[in-house]
């Protein structure tokens, strides 16, 4: 059985001395260590090419996801502010429309009460003619047993609103508008909605 022969990779150099046939032999074995030299290179190159063409599609997957991901999120956030915005404003109508009014009505008799005492650190003997709307002219007559030393005629006028009072007295007039206080902070609320309903 025949010895097994590996192959060599050391490169012998050729003495000056070795036979004229054995030059081209060891030319051969140099090209072809440079041959595979060249073709190991030439396969890296290759592969380090298709890696970082693999590495630049994936960030471009990612990328697109990444972007897809935040349009969506984008969009679930604008709707949940749409329903949030749409949400509170059928709160506020519900608060402007029927529960501002009742409280601004019950705190009416007190703050014309205020304004009286006012008018009558002026003048205690002072007449005052007391215009309120025909609705809330009772409730306002029960104020007025606790102010009996005070001349105060109370007087039911359709033209004013039922957030509203005039108080006539020798000195002038004094408004209590609960109703223009109403009617501006609606006028804000509609505003602040409509605006906000624009930007979504």
């Amino acid at each position: 059985m025949a010895p097994l022969k590996l192959e060599e990779f050391d490169i012998q150099p050729v003495r000056a001395s070795a036979p004229a046939g054995a030059q081209p032999a060891a030319q051969d074995h140099v090209q072809s260590e440079e041959a595979k030299l060249e073709a190991f290179e030439n396969g890296y190159k290759a592969g380090w090419d298709d890696a970082a063409k693999s590495h630049a599609e994936n960030l471009d997957n990612v990328s697109v996801e990444l972007a897809r991901n935040l349009q969506e999120l984008s969009f679930t956030f604008h709707e949940a502010r749409a329903q949030v915005l749409k949400d509170m404003r059928a709160v506020f109508s519900e608060l402007m429309e029927k529960i501002m009014p009742r409280i601004a009505a019950e705190n009416l008799p007190a703050m014309i009460a205020e304004q009286i005492t006012e008018i009558a650190r002026s003048d205690v003997n002072t007449r005052i003619e007391l215009q309120v709307h025909p609705a809330n002219a009772q409730s306002v007559e029960n104020l007025l047993p606790a102010q009996n030393s005070l001349d105060v005629v109370v007087v039911g006028e359709a033209s004013l609103g039922e957030g509203q009072a005039r108080l006539v007295f020798a000195e002038g007039e004094q408004i209590v508008d609960l109703s223009g206080v109403l009617a501006a902070a609606q006028e804000k609320t509609e505003g602040f909605f409509n605006l906000n309903e624009k930007v979504v």
